[in-house]
């Protein structure tokens, strides 16, 4: 019991000692910042996210939300560097992955998005909570075979993208090779 007595006898403000104005203010920013992305007002959210890791917090899922408003507001190289942030906080989640895969493909890094479209098929053949939960949001949009289902189809068109650019270029060096002069 005398614990207890300890307890009652600190003063209110003792209790929160351990964190500075700075840390709550920039937990503030990211509560804040959480609130705006959920109504999809990326804009807001990401002042107020940018603010945060300023401050210096660095939650895990703090850069996966930043690296979304990101990609929504079509700043993919710089989301890509928030994923790359995230999946050091949290390396087995296979949507950090694909979130990346989807910038990816934005700057036209289509090898770099079949890597992260691969890791993130492997990673979501763990059984985990938080892939037991992408499978049945999957399966709620319509993905019968759920998250992987869903991951497989981007691969396949990530493959053939990646197909037809190299066709493509193959097509423009011919093109070129036909115009140069040999004597």
């Amino acid at each position: 019991m005398k614990w207890l007595s300890i307890f009652f006898k600190k003063k209110p403000s003792e209790y929160y000692s351990d964190k500075s104005d700075l840390e709550w203010d920039a937990f503030i920013c990211y509560a804040r910042g959480e609130k705006y992305f959920l109504e999809s007002e990326f804009d807001e959210a990401l002042k107020l996210f940018d603010k945060a890791v300023e401050k210096g917090f660095e939650k895990k899922d703090i850069f996966e939300f930043r690296g979304l408003c990101l990609q929504s507001l079509g700043y993919e190289f710089d989301a890509i560097e928030d994923f790359n942030k995230a999946i050091m906080f949290s390396p087995d989640n296979c949507h950090l992955y694909y979130n990346r895969a989807l910038s990816k493909e934005a700057i036209f890094d289509y090898q770099g998005e079949i890597e992260d479209i691969e890791k993130a098929i492997e990673l979501s053949k763990k059984d985990s909570p938080l892939n037991r939960q992408y499978n049945k949001d999957a399966i709620i949009n319509g993905y019968q075979n759920g998250i992987i289902g869903m991951y497989e189809i981007s691969l396949f068109s990530a493959k053939s993208r990646l197909e037809f650019e190299i066709k493509e270029k193959e097509k423009r060096i011919e093109e070129k090779l036909k115009h140069i002069k040999r004597r």
